[in-house]
């Protein structure tokens, strides 16, 4: 009995229709028996899709593990620099904080002294006024001529000073004047002719505004006229 062309040995090329129709096929029930033409070349599988751990079936398994490495290498990369970002924002504001301490610990210590204000009055110098000087003090005449023992005669005094407000006129006696005049002058005083022996002394005392005193005195002499 003769076969048909190719009975014998099927074209691998020419797909082997499934039984029971296609529905079947499509189902992918496992009952259904794929009829395998006998005496033919055993049928490849698709590029890629032998068995695992097969020289083509082995690929999809190291791909997926060398994607999950990149993605902890990329998941650890973000976390370090975020630990980094962090450190150096902690690091920043210690700083901060240390130089606003320091400013402050600055700033707290500083003191602001008032300046002494001198209340000491200024010492008052008093200048004690001059004390008088009798420049000038004259009798005339010198000696004065008496008539007679019993009579009496005259002396003219003249006197200048400085730094005087007042002056006084003694005779024989400085503690007992004869009038107060001023601190320059002229003026006649007696001269009694019967003193023995026939003298007199006048004094002169002039006073300054501070209560300074200077004195001089003068000695007059006398005769009586033959």
């Amino acid at each position: 009995m003769s076969m048909p062309p190719g009975a014998g040995n099927p074209d691998p090329t020419v797909p082997i229709p499934p039984i029971g129709g296609p529905e079947s096929f499509a189902s992918g029930d496992p009952t259904v028996a794929v009829p395998v033409a006998t005496g033919g070349p055993p049928r490849s599988g698709a590029p890629g899709g032998g068995a695992p751990g097969g020289p083509q079936g082995g690929g999809t398994g190291d791909d997926e593990a060398g994607d999950n490495r990149k993605w902890w290498w990329i998941v650890g990369a973000v976390v370090a620099i975020i630990i980094i970002a962090i450190i150096i924002l902690l690091a920043t504001g210690g700083d901060s904080g240390k130089s606003t301490s320091s400013s402050t610990s600055s700033t707290s210590s500083t003191t602001t002294t008032a300046p002494k204000v001198s209340t000491t009055a200024p010492a008052t110098t008093t200048t004690a006024a001059p004390a008088p000087q009798i420049l000038q003090f004259s009798a005339s005449p010198n000696p004065v001529t008496c008539p007679d023992a019993s009579a009496s005669g005259t002396v003219t005094l003249t006197w200048s000073s400085q730094s005087a407000s007042s002056a006084t006129v003694s005779i024989d006696n400085p503690g007992s004047s004869v009038g107060t005049f001023g601190p320059s002058g002229q003026q006649q005083f007696t001269f009694a002719c019967g003193a023995s022996p026939l003298q007199h002394t006048y004094y002169l005392q002039v006073f300054g505004s501070g209560g300074q005193t200077s004195q001089k005195s003068i000695l007059v002499a006398g005769n009586i006229s033959p």
